[in-house]
């Protein structure tokens, strides 16, 4: 799962950035800031996977533009490692997508849809 750890120090506008993520109030905030608490998590291919995918899209876009508030991690039981850079967590979101394509095609395999990898259409657009 991909989770949001708000950074120390907030300002105003890093509190008003990190409200649109989640529904926490600003003393939740600051508290999760101050102990580095996790505010928002989002399940990969779970639930309302699409528009999870185009929140996790918008992260990435808001990143590149500009310094966020708080760190976004991958997590599992065992660990958790935080994207240290744009540039990685693009990268781990297009390797969902490729996860997503491989997918498709193996369900359009398996129910006779084609009859080789290289009928293959995927079924969306790419999102990444």
């Amino acid at each position: 799962m991909i989770q949001i750890v708000p950074k120390t120090n907030l300002t105003i506008q890093d509190i008003k950035k990190l409200r649109t993520l989640c529904n926490c109030s600003i003393s939740e905030l600051k508290s999760a800031s101050k102990n580095r608490e996790v505010i928002q998590e989002y399940l990969i291919f779970e639930g309302q996977w699409a528009e999870t995918r185009n929140k996790l899209k918008e992260l990435a876009d808001d990143w590149q533009k500009a310094d966020l508030p708080f760190s976004i991690y991958l997590s599992d039981e065992q660990a958790r490692d935080e994207f240290e850079d744009v540039a990685s967590f693009t990268s781990y979101l297009k390797h969902l997508r490729q996860i997503e394509v491989e997918q498709q095609m193996a369900t359009d395999l398996e129910q006779g849809y084609i009859n080789s990898r290289d009928e293959f259409i995927e079924h969306d657009e790419d999102w990444t």
